[in-house]
């Protein structure tokens, strides 16, 4: 007796309800994997004192709390720099500009280049062949250079920052995703939504967009310690984030005439800086490991 086999449409639901289910498969694997643990714990302790900065800090951002130049002590674990601002408070409330530059360039990057990489892999054609050739001259520029270029033109501010950095994030991000659109569209829930009648808009948001979205965030993952880089670059180059906000890169720039005689200045900012790029390169791999088809296999 020769048993029914679901139609193409109907293996299109079944795929669609199957895909559905990766966002709650991330939490144990990643608890299963030690650098992936580290890197969760860092980014979580890092989004724990950016949202409760004015709580946690011991001084305001900009408070003369000590004496110039006293080093690590009880009271200022930290040391204060040259104008007696407590450096372990800056450090704290500049985790919160970080995390804000990082997450916001990157979210809004990272959406407008898969939007851009869908539409160009599904259409094709000039469509394809015009975002492309875009891209590419996007893409010619150094990235410090482009991003140098930007923010001459628009000003250094928090929001131009953020829009500077989301700038540069879309061309690679698109041709990423561009990529794994032109794999995808070949299989066949694909062809039968466009059988069924599904308009261009409804296969790219209904169908693609799920099934790209684990390579989406991985892609995110992995950007935010470069764009968390890029802010601290910017802010010691004096084109980030203005004084007198918190920035640590901006702190690395002020105190570096004062290095090596005051090192504490330096080394905190520096050092909240290379932890943040260590926690979110360790759970972006995690997440590599976890959502990339390819490396299943040998991660289990």
């Amino acid at each position: 007796m020769e048993v029914a086999r679901p139609g193409p449409l109907e293996e299109a639901q079944i795929a669609g309800r199957a895909r559905r289910g990766w966002g709650r498969q991330l939490l144990f694997p990643i608890l299963r994997n030690p650098l992936g643990l580290a890197g969760l714990l860092l980014v979580l302790t890092l989004v724990v004192v950016g949202s409760l900065a004015p709580v946690i800090a011991p001084f305001g951002q900009n408070e003369s709390a000590g004496i110039p130049f006293q080093g690590p002590s009880w009271g200022h674990p930290f040391g204060t720099d040259k104008f007696g601002r407590d450096i372990m408070s800056r450090v704290i409330f500049g985790a919160r500009i970080s995390l804000a530059v990082g997450f916001l360039s990157v979210i809004g990057g990272t959406l407008v280049g898969t939007t851009i990489g869908m539409v160009s892999g599904y259409l094709g054609g000039w469509v394809d062949n015009l975002i492309q050739r875009a891209g590419d001259t996007i893409m010619a520029f150094p990235g410090l250079i482009l991003l140098l270029i930007m923010i001459s033109v628009l000003g250094p501010s928090i929001r131009n920052v953020i829009i500077v950095i989301g700038v540069g994030i879309i061309p690679g991000v698109s041709r990423v995703i561009r990529s794994a659109v032109l794999a995808e569209k070949q299989n066949q829930y694909i062809e039968a939504a466009q059988a069924a009648g599904a308009s261009s808009v409804r296969v790219l948001f209904r169908h693609l967009a799920p099934n790209v979205a684990p390579l989406a965030i991985v892609i995110a993952t992995t950007l935010l310690a470069g764009a968390i880089l890029a802010e601290a670059g910017l802010s010691f180059l004096g084109l980030g984030i203005p004084p007198p906000n918190p920035s640590w890169g901006t702190d690395v720039n002020l105190a570096r005439n004062d290095f090596p005689v005051h090192t504490w200045w330096v080394f905190f900012p520096g050092l909240a800086i290379a932890l943040t790029v260590l926690g979110f390169n360790f759970l972006g791999d995690a997440l590599r490991d976890i959502l990339d088809p390819r490396l299943r296999g040998a991660t289990r």
